[in-house]
Order: C-alpha cells, then structure tokens, then sequence
C-alpha cells in the first residue's frame, strides 16, 4: 500500500482550535486533531517526538500516515463511528507507525472536538511499549521456574489440560513422566545450594534435549520435573524415558568439580484427569527410588493401593503416641562365653488399631519420610530408660546395657545430644547403660554431621554401636574414624556361616579388625547352635538372634517362655519354637 496523498488542499482551522495547540502541548499524551478530510489540523510536541516527525512535517497530513499499513483501510471506518455517535471512548489497544516505518504498540482514545459538531476529531496517542515488555516479563515469570526456565506447575497444568483434550479428539494417550533427581540432597549438602541450583539448571536443559519438541518440561518442585507427552503408542514414552535416564549418565560439573547424580523416573499414561495422571506418575517415581534408583517404573493399580495404605498409615501414625499404641519390646544380648545376659536391645511395635501389631519394617520407613521418626525416636529412649530403671529396681544383680536404634533423621537432629542427656537424667538412668545403634549407611552418609555429637555422648559414657554391619558401602578402615564402641555384624552374614564360605571369611575378617580396633563384636540374629559354636570359636563377644530368645514386653524379659504378644507379623513362626528358660543364663 502507497503513502497517502499530502496533498490534499489548504487546512482550514476552525475558530474552536485557536488556543488548542498550547493546551495540546500541555497534555502528558502525543496529541492530533483531524479534520472531515481526515487531514492533521493541531499536534503537540510529544506526538512529533514519539512519531519521529516535525510538527511542521505532520501540520496537514494525512492522519492514515501514522496508521500500519495493514490498518489504513481500517482507520476511516473507525473514525465515522466518531463522527456518527460522537462521544469520548476510552484508550484502547492499537499500534501506530513512526517515520522510519517501524511500529510500537499503542493505547488510542477518540474524542469529538467541542464546538465543531463532531467534525474535528481529536486523537491522544500512548507508547505502552515498556508496559507491554513488563506485562510479558511478567507474565513468563508466573508461568516459568524463575531457576530453569521450564514451565511452572500453573502453565503445566495448562499444558496437562490440552494434552487431555488433544487425546479424546485424535485417540493418542497423555503420558505424564516424573523425573527425580537421585541423591540430589548430597550435592547440597556437600558443596552448597550454588552447586545445587548449577545441577538443576543443566538437568533441566538434559531434559529438554532428551525430550521432543512437542514434549513439555516443567519443573514440580525441588529436584523434581514433570515431562507431559502426547503418545500413540507405549514404545515412544518408553523411548523418551531411556533418553532421559541416558542423558544423566555423564556427571555433572560445578564450581567445586564434578558430582554424579542419576535420574528415576515414574511413568503413567492414561485419558483422564491429569492431576490423577500426576500422582500415579509419582507414585511410580517413589517406586523406582526404593526398588535402588537409577531406574524406570510404569504405574500399575496395585502401586495405587500402596500409596493409599501409606497415606493411612500415616495419618494413623500421628495419632500412635497419644493413643498409646506403640509398644516396646526387648531381645537379649548374651555373652558368648558365659551365655549371661549382658544387655538387651530395645525393638519398636505398634499395635495398629485395625491391621494388628506391626513390625518396624511396615511402619518406620513412612515415619523417617514424614518426620514422625523424630518424636516417634524420643518416646523410644524415654520409654527405654524407664524400663531399664524399673528393671534394675527389680534385679540389681542383673547389670543389663540397653540398646536404643537411632534413625538418620534423630542423628541429624541438632539437639541430639541434650534429648539423650535429659531422658537420662529423668529416668534415673547412668549413660554407662545406654547403648545407641546407627546403620553403617547412616555413618557413612553423615559421617561429618553426627560425629561431634556421638564423641560428646561417649563422653558423657553413653556407648555407640555400628547396626548391620557389612552391609553399608564403607571400606572397614573407617571403623577407626569413627567414634563408637561395638560393632553388629548383620543376620544376614551370619545365615551363611558355615554354609557361605564368603560369608563365613567375612565375619573373621570383621571380629578380628574389631578387636584390634579394641571394638566388642555382636552377631546378630543367631539361630542354631551350630552357628553359635563357630561364633565362639572366631572369638565374637556377644550373641543375639532366635536361639536365645525372641523380642519380649519388658515385664516377661526374665520369664522361663516368652508370652505370645512378642510375636509380630512375620516372626511368628521363629518366636513359636523360642522355649528357652533365660533365667539360667543369669549368673
């Protein structure tokens, strides 16, 4: 389209416009007034500034000069509907052309000029260029991570929603994958956030090459991201999963080194509601962390009933305390020579109120997940001590060490020692008696963490024992870094003695490192006597396990049988068989 025509005649300024044009320049808005013609009669400075013309330059012009090209067919029109019903409209959005022929988005108002019957219209432009660049800054910002750059749960659940409708119409599937980034907490831990957000970032651009174009990334929260797929077939979402945990192979660099972090990923596809999608897809995820990480789990419908007993057991087990529904139990500890009971290790059940008593393998991983592990942990040790006091009202001659379990998150807990040193004191409890057992895992992991701690409790005289030993991943040479007292050799090595040669070299090799570490040595779940004998004769100092007895209430510790309420889920068949007087291992 041609510039329209300058020439079209004199101007003729109405008696209305004398004195308009110093108000017009008073105005904070570029400002014009046309005439019938359409033609630029008055304009103020600010209009000639922001159009990149002088006022002589737009004096007589034709208004349709600032107008797109694409609008000038348009402009016309939209001013008779001025002239025809003449009243002020509000600003409203538009685009204006400058001199150079470059165009900015605009806010434009037309008014009838007073007192010449709607003939001379007068035009207030405004440059909302910088307003339109902050209205899309900030509205990226509400529907990206401000860390990545991904979508935020706000446009993925835009994106989720299209996905669903998309496959209703075309018959494909949405298929929602949920990565999570494996050990991402050692990375923070270690070598600080920075390092952490320098990880997140890079997995977020892997992911975004890993995927297809149509595929979106958003970021769910933390060190985890959600992939939303359209597939038609199952093989493509388990195509670009392989892709994703492939593009976490290679480590990742930060401003201290290299760190390696792999990636799971829980998968589930479907046509359904996507928030439902999600939480299947991520329930998939906790899956494939526990069945070791690094790997891929579909969704099924049994994985669904997991996550709902879960939730029950959890909301269950808040109310445990107050309700009195944990319970206490006590296996003995023997010494290998003399068979006298020389302490006991404190054991946790909880007698549900619907699905009966429970080990601790069915309830306490879900407390150390939700925090209840913590106060869950102190009413153990209290509860603990207060049994050995009453213990040694009852037999001063039996001068038993009790032995509490420690979960990660107590030994994390900055006022470990003070919750130790209180339930002492307030069970009348010496700290020479209390023996607190840490997985070697826990060790390792923390091993910076918990050590002043641990050293201020063996201070004080409290004792520290490695739990399950040897089936950590640490070099037995950190035994003598470490600050404990015993170390428990885990039930598993002890099955193989005498039938495992591996197993049976590996418990020799522990006793004697122990020892000359000056560390007492205890085998664990000990069962037959043959196992006892060979024990006796590698030197280990104490024995525990079903040939002894099974866990016990604190009352029946020292009864001829151990009564039937020691029994839980999966250990009724050994605590059955257990008919050992334990009276006549008391010296």
């Amino acid at each position: 389209m041609q510039e329209p025509d300058r020439d079209m005649g004199p101007v003729a300024r109405p008696v209305a416009l004398e004195g308009l044009d110093r108000l017009l320049d008073a105005a904070p808005d570029a400002m014009l007034v046309s005439d019938p013609a359409g033609r630029i009669v008055a304009v103020n400075r600010h209009a000639a500034a922001l159009f990149g013309y002088t006022v002589n330059e737009l004096v007589g012009a034709p208004v349709e000069l600032l107008v797109p090209l694409r609008n000038r067919g348009v402009h016309p029109g939209l001013r008779q509907q001025y002239v025809r019903a003449p009243s002020t409209r509000p600003m409203r959005p538009g685009a204006a052309r400058r001199k150079d022929g470059s165009e900015f988005p605009a806010e434009i108002s037309l008014a009838p000029l007073p007192g010449t019957d709607g003939q001379f219209v007068c035009a207030s432009v405004r440059d909302v260029s910088d307003r339109r660049r902050v209205e899309a800054e900030l509205t990226h910002l509400a529907l990206h991570d401000e860390l990545t750059g991904l979508a935020n749960r706000v446009l993925l659940t835009d994106r989720a929603n299209q996905a669903v409708v998309r496959c209703h119409r075309d018959g494909s599937s949405v298929a929602i994958l949920f990565v999570g980034l494996d050990r991402f907490r050692e990375v923070n831990d270690g070598q600080g956030h920075a390092a952490g957000d320098a990880v997140l970032i890079t997995a977020a651009a892997r992911l975004k090459s890993a995927v297809r174009a149509s595929d979106t990334v958003a970021r769910f929260a933390g060190d985890e991201f959600l992939v939303v797929c359209d597939v038609a077939q199952p093989a493509e979402v388990t195509t670009i999963a392989s892709r994703i945990t492939d593009a976490f192979g290679a480590p990742f660099v930060t401003e201290h080194g290299e760190v390696c972090v792999t990636a799971s990923v829980g998968i589930a596809t479907g046509t359904g509601d996507p928030d439902g999608l999600i939480r299947d897809a991520n329930t998939a995820l906790c899956r494939a962390k526990d069945g070791g990480r690094n790997r891929t789990e579909f969704f099924d419908l049994t994985m669904r009933a997991d996550a709902a007993q879960r939730l029950e057991t959890h909301t269950a087990l808040h109310h445990a305390i107050a309700r009195d529904e944990l319970r206490l139990f006590y296996q003995p500890v023997v010494d290998t020579a003399t068979g006298v009971i020389q302490g006991v290790e404190a054991l946790l059940r909880w007698d549900h109120p619907h699905r009966g008593r429970l080990g601790p393998a069915e309830f306490v991983t879900v407390a150390e997940e939700t925090g209840l592990i913590v106060p869950i942990g102190t009413w153990v040790l209290e509860t603990a001590l207060a049994q050995w006091h009453e213990w040694a009202s009852q037999r001063p001659d039996v001068p038993l060490t009790i032995s509490v379990n420690l979960s990660a998150a107590q030994v994390r807990q900055p006022n470990l020692f003070d919750t130790v040193a209180a339930a002492l004191e307030a069970c009348d409890t010496p700290p020479h008696a209390l023996c607190l057992e840490i997985t070697e895992t826990v060790l390792m992991t923390d091993l910076a963490g918990p050590r002043r701690t641990l050293e201020a409790l063996r201070e004080l005289g409290v004792r520290v024992a490695i739990d399950d030993f040897g089936t950590g991943y640490s070099s037995l040479t950190y035994l003598k870094r470490l600050p404990v007292d015993t170390v428990k050799i885990d039930r598993e090595f002890i099955a193989g003695l005498g039938v495992a040669p591996y197993d049976t070299a590996i418990v020799a090799a522990i006793i004697d490192l122990a020892h000359t570490l000056d560390l007492t040595v205890v085998a664990e779940g000990v069962e037959t006597d043959a196992q006892q004998s060979l024990l006796r004769t590698l030197g280990c100092d104490a024995l525990q396990g079903f040939l002894f007895s099974a866990a016990r209430p604190g009352p029946d510790l020292f009864e001829p049988t151990p009564g039937p309420s020691s029994a839980v889920k999966g250990d009724e068949r050994r605590a059955s068989v257990v008919t050992l007087d334990l009276r006549r291992h008391v010296s």
